[in-house]
Protein backbone atom coordinates (compact mmCIF):
# COMPACT_ATOMS: atom_id res chain seq x y z
CA UNK A 1 0.00 0.00 0.00
CA UNK A 2 1.16 3.52 -0.73
CA UNK A 3 2.41 5.65 0.95
CA UNK A 4 4.95 3.32 2.55
CA UNK A 5 5.17 3.53 6.37
CA UNK A 6 2.30 6.01 6.45
CA UNK A 7 -1.35 5.83 7.40
CA UNK A 8 -4.36 6.74 5.34
CA UNK A 9 -7.34 8.32 7.08
CA UNK A 10 -10.64 9.78 6.03
CA UNK A 11 -11.25 13.25 7.41
CA UNK A 12 -14.47 15.21 7.39
CA UNK A 13 -14.16 18.51 5.50
CA UNK A 14 -14.99 20.53 8.61
CA UNK A 15 -11.90 19.02 10.28
CA UNK A 16 -9.55 20.37 7.62
CA UNK A 17 -8.38 23.95 8.31
CA UNK A 18 -8.52 26.47 5.46
CA UNK A 19 -4.76 27.03 5.83
CA UNK A 20 -4.16 23.37 4.92
CA UNK A 21 -5.75 23.75 1.49
CA UNK A 22 -3.98 27.04 0.86
CA UNK A 23 -0.62 25.48 1.81
CA UNK A 24 -1.00 22.88 -0.95
CA UNK A 25 2.01 20.60 -1.27
CA UNK A 26 3.80 22.43 1.54
CA UNK A 27 1.10 21.21 3.92
CA UNK A 28 2.35 17.68 3.40
CA UNK A 29 5.88 18.71 4.31
CA UNK A 30 5.33 19.00 8.03
CA UNK A 31 3.41 22.22 8.61
CA UNK A 32 0.37 20.24 9.76
CA UNK A 33 -0.31 17.20 11.96
CA UNK A 34 -3.10 14.67 12.18
CA UNK A 35 -4.50 14.66 15.71
CA UNK A 36 -7.52 12.60 16.68
CA UNK A 37 -9.49 12.99 13.47
CA UNK A 38 -8.46 16.57 12.77
CA UNK A 39 -5.67 18.24 10.85
CA UNK A 40 -4.01 20.86 13.01
CA UNK A 41 -1.15 23.28 12.48
CA UNK A 42 2.14 21.87 13.76
CA UNK A 43 3.71 23.83 16.59
CA UNK A 44 6.50 26.14 15.48
CA UNK A 45 9.81 26.16 17.33
CA UNK A 46 10.49 29.87 17.01
CA UNK A 47 13.66 29.70 19.10
CA UNK A 48 15.18 27.02 16.84
CA UNK A 49 14.22 29.03 13.75
CA UNK A 50 15.80 32.16 15.25
CA UNK A 51 18.95 30.23 16.15
CA UNK A 52 19.25 28.96 12.56
CA UNK A 53 18.73 32.47 11.19
CA UNK A 54 21.29 33.91 13.59
CA UNK A 55 23.88 31.32 12.54
CA UNK A 56 23.20 32.01 8.84
CA UNK A 57 23.56 35.76 9.35
CA UNK A 58 26.74 35.34 11.40
CA UNK A 59 28.20 33.10 8.72
CA UNK A 60 27.38 35.70 6.07
CA UNK A 61 28.99 38.43 8.18
CA UNK A 62 32.10 36.32 8.82
CA UNK A 63 32.53 35.65 5.10
CA UNK A 64 32.18 39.33 4.22
CA UNK A 65 34.56 40.43 6.97
CA UNK A 66 37.20 37.87 6.00
CA UNK A 67 37.29 38.99 2.38
CA UNK A 68 37.17 42.69 3.17
CA UNK A 69 39.81 42.36 5.89
CA UNK A 70 42.09 40.55 3.43
CA UNK A 71 41.82 43.54 1.11
CA UNK A 72 42.60 45.92 3.99
CA UNK A 73 45.55 43.82 5.25
CA UNK A 74 47.02 43.57 1.75
CA UNK A 75 46.54 47.32 1.21
CA UNK A 76 44.25 46.56 -1.72
CA UNK A 77 41.04 47.91 -0.19
CA UNK A 78 39.14 50.76 -1.76
CA UNK A 79 37.84 53.51 0.49
CA UNK A 80 34.38 51.94 0.39
CA UNK A 81 35.78 48.52 1.33
CA UNK A 82 37.66 49.97 4.30
CA UNK A 83 34.44 51.52 5.58
CA UNK A 84 32.45 48.40 4.77
CA UNK A 85 34.65 46.11 6.85
CA UNK A 86 33.96 48.26 9.91
CA UNK A 87 30.22 48.22 9.23
CA UNK A 88 30.23 44.43 8.85
CA UNK A 89 32.22 44.01 12.08
CA UNK A 90 29.72 46.19 13.95
CA UNK A 91 26.90 44.17 12.38
CA UNK A 92 28.52 40.93 13.57
CA UNK A 93 28.73 42.24 17.15
CA UNK A 94 25.07 43.27 17.06
CA UNK A 95 24.12 39.83 15.73
CA UNK A 96 26.07 38.11 18.48
CA UNK A 97 23.99 40.03 21.03
CA UNK A 98 20.64 38.89 19.61
CA UNK A 99 18.74 36.90 22.24
CA UNK A 100 17.05 34.08 20.32
CA UNK A 101 15.05 33.27 23.46
CA UNK A 102 12.86 36.28 22.62
CA UNK A 103 11.69 34.67 19.36
CA UNK A 104 9.53 35.33 17.44
CA UNK A 105 9.72 38.96 18.62
CA UNK A 106 13.30 39.68 17.58
CA UNK A 107 14.44 42.94 16.01
CA UNK A 108 17.26 41.82 13.75
CA UNK A 109 20.04 44.33 12.99
CA UNK A 110 20.08 45.74 9.46
CA UNK A 111 22.57 44.16 7.08
CA UNK A 112 25.17 46.68 5.87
Amino acid sequence: MFPINQIVVEIEPENVPDEFSVAGEKALGGAFLFDGGKIIAAPVDYVAEAQRKKQELLSQANNMITTLQDAVDLEMATGDEAVSVLEWRKHRVLLSRVDVGKAPDIKWPQTP
